[in-house]
């Protein structure tokens, strides 16, 4: 039984002492880099929905080959990164890590925007200007919402454009977000071509060692049953594979083997497979193989996302036979290629993630609940409606935020409305708290730190007029599959806290357990870059 870690670790911006940092290495380090020669690229590695005590549970499963048991051993190992904010999903978490900035300055503080002109929910990176490549039916991706440069976009500037930058994941928005606007490469896994693609944000066409690539290595191919690596060891120290919780994702079943034989979306499943993980590993050593990264004195820049572990993850739970062994996997797969990769190249490899996760429900202690956004809009709905007549009032619910229509903002007891709003959502179970938008932005400087990290994690764009607060153990439903699995996006531990780890050419051996902020990050990869740290990001370097 796991039990919830709940504190919000909101981290001060002072340096922690080098001897706090010096604590605790293991192994025998290789020889410490030298200034004179350092790394000519540098990889910013991200597990999707890693966090910090998932890691240090499932640590021991984790191959010595891979690129996180190198760090533990031999570099950098700090077990508990703090996000200052709340909003802790995947594009805030990478736009963070990128800009070292929050949403409260970046403008990313969730997934996907409020368009007030649609009234719905659009993708965050959503750009009609800007086509995806091979698509016929308009849609576009592009980095337009983010507010604040990346360390890319840095590199690109103090090295006139010469430096390459070239950014990868299965998702879209984990391949944008850290690229900016002046990337060479981006690329992400599109399910409705069934290939991995980009925009022409970043070029009129696909290259043709990419087109050739795939041709030659076709992602159906990867529909095979998912085996597990060690069904014994994992029923010793996870417990039953099928724990109660566990979703069954368009009919790819809760019990290994994992086959594709009955399911329904299998490029919607497929995102959910190491199989696609260890394809996209595949894929950026041949992007940086192919684009000459690392290869002259000018120091490039590889953002690589493995967004598999999210997928595992909700689905499944952190803790579960299809996580480790997701994980396990993709980490193995990085490892090896990195591992020759820095044998060819000066490399610094920097591994971190964009949130953590909740526990499922089912398993947590004191028990939880999932939360219903579609219950929430209804409840809401239905009780103005019975306080001031027909509505709709309520235009949508794009958690953790309520936008209300143009018809409730604009009426003559506006106060009333957005005051039995309020007091419908404190009521609803499951939900700790709620406020005016406005409110919650005011908290900025607030010194109560669960008020800071809620208004740090409101981007200037949003829409919203209330923010609700769910309770600790009680995660968003994921909609599909309906009633199973977990989520994130809190401000409680569990979703804030991720490690950091670091191996390669300029990096020394450090571990510790004290909390640091995650912001830092963005200035720690343009230190191993030889750069400054991008305008908005926080200036002091991890190490």
């Amino acid at each position: 039984m796991q039990r919830h870690r709940v504190r919000l670790g909101v981290i001060a911006g002072k340096a922690l002492s080098a001897g706090l940092l010096l604590a605790g290495a293991v192994g025998a380090a290789p020889p410490a880099a030298t200034r004179a020669e350092p790394p000519r690229l540098v990889v910013a590695l991200i597990y999707d929905q890693l966090g910090s005590d998932t890691l240090l549970r499932q640590l021991p499963f984790l191959d010595p080959a891979g690129a996180i048991r190198r760090a533990v051993e031999h570099g950098v190992f700090l077990e508990r990164s703090v996000y200052p904010y709340a909003s802790t999903l995947t594009a805030p978490g990478h736009a963070a890590i990128h800009t070292g900035a929050s949403p409260s300055s970046n403008g990313i503080d969730n997934n996907s925007y409020w368009d007030e002109r649609l009234a719905r929910a659009e993708p965050v990176v959503a750009d009609p200007a800007h086509r995806v490549l091979g698509r016929e039916d308009g849609a576009g991706v592009g980095p337009g919402r983010l507010r604040a440069p990346t360390v890319a976009d840095q590199l690109k500037a103090q090295t006139h454009g010469s430096a390459r930058v070239v950014s990868l994941s299965i998702k879209d928005r984990s391949a944008a977000l850290p690229a900016g606007p002046s990337a060479d490469l981006v690329l992400w896994f599109d399910g409705t071509l069934e290939a991995f693609t980009s925009s022409s944000a970043w070029g009129r066409e696909l290259p043709g060692w990419l087109v050739r690539y795939q041709s030659e290595h076709p992602l159906r191919a990867l529909l095979s049953p998912w085996q597990p690596l060690s069904a014994a060891r994992y029923a010793a120290q996870l417990g039953p594979d099928a724990a109660p919780g566990e979703g069954d994702l368009y009919g790819f079943g809760t019990t290994f083997p994992h086959v594709f034989d009955r399911v329904s979306k299998p490029m919607a499943v497929l995102p959910c497979t190491p199989q696609l993980s260890e394809y996209l590993v595949d894929l950026a050593a041949a992007a940086v193989r192919e684009q000459g990264l690392g290869r002259d004195e000018i120091p490039d820049l590889l953002a690589l996302s493995i967004s598999g572990t999210d997928c595992a993850g909700h689905v499944f739970g952190p803790g579960s036979w299809e996580y480790v062994d997701h994980l396990v996997r993709a980490d193995r797969a990085v490892g090896r290629w990195l591992d020759r990769l820095a044998h060819e190249l000066p490399l610094a490899v920097l591994i971190t993630s964009d949130h953590g996760v909740a526990p499922l429900p089912e398993s947590s202690t004191p028990a939880g609940a999932r939360l219903m956004p579609k219950q929430v809009r209804e409840h809401l709905e239905a009780a103005l409606v019975r306080d001031l007549g027909p509505g709709p009032w309520v235009a949508g619910v794009l958690s953790p935020f309520v936008f209300l229509t143009p018809r409730a903002r604009s009426h003559p007891e506006r106060e009333r409305l957005l005051a039995t709003a309020i007091g419908v959502l404190r009521k609803e179970p499951g939900l700790r708290d709620a406020w005016r938008l406005s409110e919650v932005r005011g908290w900025l400087k607030d010194g109560d730190p669960l008020r800071q990290a809620l208004a740090l994690g409101v981007s200037p764009d949003n829409s919203a007029d209330l923010l609700f607060l769910p309770a600790p153990g009680h995660p968003l439903d994921l909609g599909e599959p309906a009633g199973k699995g977990t989520n994130h996006g809190s401000p409680y531990a569990y979703d804030r806290e991720v490690p950091v780890l670091a191996w390669g050419k300029g990096v020394p051996r450090r571990r510790s357990a004290e909390p640091v902020n995650q912001l830092r990050v963005a200035a720690t990869l343009a230190r191993l870059l030889g750069i400054s740290p991008p305008a908005s990001a926080v200036k002091e370097p991890l190490f």
